[in-house]
């Protein structure tokens, strides 16, 4: 239901409600209290629909929202690729972009970014990528120059040849 249909909704409602109280107090008027007690009642049972009736387009609001943030992670863990001990996903001009933790995507479906430490000093012909994780953990992933050159990471046009 978009947000025109509701508001038209909601001034229906409103309407009705305010002509069941004008009734109602007419009846009042003419000593017609029980017929008007029916009425009154009647206004109270069409406010609880009001009620129910928002509170099902907040519920239906929210599990949109849900349903997108789902189909959000859907598309992207469709997108991932494993690579040297991390997540990497590939662009739309087929460039890798990552390295992305293990961790955070595999506890908290979050792509956490690996940080460019340069060239490891023990092994010489990777690059070293590292996440600080919760615990002071450490999450590392260790590139070979050549790979990162093959597909095109910045990380190995930083380094040189």
């Amino acid at each position: 239901m978009d947000a025109t249909s509701i508001s038209l909704a909601v001034s229906i409602g409103a309407q009705f409600l305010s002509s069941v109280k004008n009734l109602s107090s007419s009846l009042i008027q003419l000593g017609k209290s029980e017929l008007a007690g029916d009425l009154l009642d009647l206004q109270q049972k069409a406010m609880e629909l009001v009620q129910k009736h928002q509170l099902l387009i907040d519920e239906n609001r929210d599990l949109s929202i849900q349903i997108q943030e789902l189909k959000n992670l859907l598309e992207i863990k469709s997108k991932l690729e494993v690579h040297y001990d991390a997540y990497w996903t590939r662009n739309s001009d087929g460039i890798l972009d990552g390295p992305f933790s293990f961790h955070y995507w595999d506890h908290e479906q979050k792509l956490v970014r690996m940080h460019n430490y340069g060239q490891d000093h023990d092994i010489s012909d990777c690059i070293m990528f590292s996440c600080q994780i919760k615990n002071d953990n450490i999450e590392n992933s260790f590139v070979p120059i050549e790979w990162a050159k093959k597909n095109n990471l910045a990380a190995a046009n930083e380094i040189g040849s």
